[in-house]
């Protein structure tokens, strides 16, 4: 009598941050479509954001509604997590994710044989959470890693000790010499040095970010059985040479309408708004879940979108605007009634989905990677205004490498502005630019193309489902 096969269970830890929990929950939907059975884990304060109200109160586990299981792990943060400083909570995090990890493994290993599939097979974390891969090797669960930005991004990542010991960079991530862009491949655009993928608004906080995120991946990948990337191999094929052994299995933007993972209350009202709007004619503007505004940059911002003259969906979600003493959020006198007929504002909302409404005709983003690949996903042109982190590069491979976008400039008078005239011209150039059009046109059926079936994601997807479920076990 053959021995029924078990299903393989993969445990998936991802980043605390909007722009990681979502790409981890659209591959967790995409594993289960695969017959591998998947449970997320969050420490407590990501848990309370993405699970509906009715699955909270005591429980610290529950669903997302696509049978993918949902823990929570304590974190000793409170209720009162969004009020600490991103330092101190990405330090909590470090501390006090591996701890709670190995609590669970060690609780689903005390497992009876009868509840063998309920074992984890697998553990998929973001590439940066190096306590996770050393619990789990310690533990005999075999890794995989998922980067959840560009792959150009991650090879210079990957090449920080390099770079060091050259003195092109310091051991704070600072470029020594500021007037030397740093080049891996002449097919790809250089970083600058203030492009870099931990470059941030303060040089204290980019040096936190390298020293506690960035240098990570290329000091612990030798813990990661598999890296998977969420990028296509036709969008960065120089970057994926160079790592052939990496796998591109984006863009993780299909199901997003229902895959889940939003820390706000999505405000559908606007797509009723955007059926009455002529095709193309949108401007949709949206900084994701961490840039911020000045006041004064704020109402350039307000009364750029008014000079354009277009009609506009604008996603201003709590804290956007920074001012002395909190929230500096103030429109320019009268502004609203004036742009009443004309503009939209939401809090938050299903961006994917705002991206493939045919009214849309342009996206004003931070372009950070998520936002970076739905708006190629959906073929429309980019308005660039990147904040920090990655998506500086992001900026130049959008505008200089794939043409499919302009960027926005500062003032160079010392304020930094992004004047209103600046915002209205460019607006106007952009959605007048029929090559861009065209090339946001061909871009969007090669990354459809690539998750198609025979698409080379699909392919690379396949073979690393294979590797999930080459130990005997059973997939669909």
């Amino acid at each position: 009598m053959a021995t029924k096969k078990k299903k393989p269970h993969v445990l998936l830890v991802p980043h605390p941050a909007q722009g990681h929990v979502f790409p981890m929950l659209k591959l967790a939907h995409k594993l289960t479509d695969h017959g591998i059975s998947v449970t997320v884990a969050n420490l407590d304060f990501i848990h309370r954001k993405i699970i509906p109200q009715q699955q909270q109160g005591k429980q610290s586990h529950g669903t997302d509604g696509g049978g993918i299981r949902m823990v929570s792990l304590p974190d000793g943060l409170g209720s009162h997590s969004d009020s600490i400083d991103v330092v101190l909570r990405t330090e909590t995090v470090q501390k006090v994710l591996p701890v709670r990890l190995r609590e669970l493994l060690i609780q689903q290993q005390s497992l009876s044989n009868d509840d063998e599939e309920q074992k984890f097979s697998w553990i998929i974390a973001d590439a940066c959470h190096f306590g996770v891969f050393i619990v789990a090797r310690e533990m005999g669960i075999k890794t995989v890693a998922l980067w959840t930005a560009s792959q150009e991004n991650l090879a210079l990542v990957l090449r920080i000790p390099q770079l060091i010991e050259t003195g092109t960079i310091n051991e704070n991530g600072f470029l020594v010499d500021k007037e030397l862009p740093i080049s891996i491949s002449e097919e790809m655009v250089a970083w600058k040095a203030n492009e870099l993928p931990w470059s941030a608004p303060s040089e204290e906080l980019q040096s936190f970010y390298f020293k506690n995120c960035y240098s990570k991946p290329s000091e612990h990948c030798s813990l990661y059985h598999h890296v998977i990337v969420n990028s296509f191999h036709e969008l960065e094929p120089s970057a994926f040479q160079l790592f052939p052994n990496f796998l591109p299995i984006g863009p993780l933007v299909i199901n997003s309408a229902n895959s889940g993972g939003s820390f706000w209350r999505q405000d559908e009202t606007c797509l009723t708004w955007l059926d009455k709007r002529p095709p193309k004619s949108v401007i949709f503007i949206a900084f994701g879940s961490m840039a911020v505004l000045s006041q004064k940059q704020f109402q350039e911002l307000a009364l750029g979108l008014e000079l354009a003259g277009r009609p506009f969906l604008w996603v201003i979600r709590t804290n956007f605007v920074q001012g002395p003493g909190g929230s500096g959020l103030e429109f320019p006198n009268g502004y609203l009634e004036r742009v009443a007929n004309m503009g939209k504002i939401v809090e938050w909302t299903n961006q994917a989905r705002v991206l493939s409404h045919p009214s849309v005709g342009c996206f004003v983003s931070h372009c950070g990677w998520n936002s970076t690949l739905e708006g190629l996903w959906c073929g429309v042109p980019f308005l660039c205004w990147p904040y920090f982190l990655d998506q500086f590069h992001n900026k130049e491979s959008i505008c200089e490498a794939w043409k499919v976008g302009l960027k926005l400039k500062a003032e160079k008078d010392g304020s930094g502005l992004t004047t209103m005239s600046e915002i209205a011209s460019k607006v106007e150039q952009l959605l007048n630019d029929e090559t861009i059009k065209g090339n946001a046109n061909r871009l969007r059926e090669v990354a459809r193309e690539s998750v198609n079936q025979g698409g080379s994601s699909s392919h690379s997807f396949s073979s690393f489902v294979n590797q999930l479920c080459s130990n005997d076990v059973a997939c669909e």
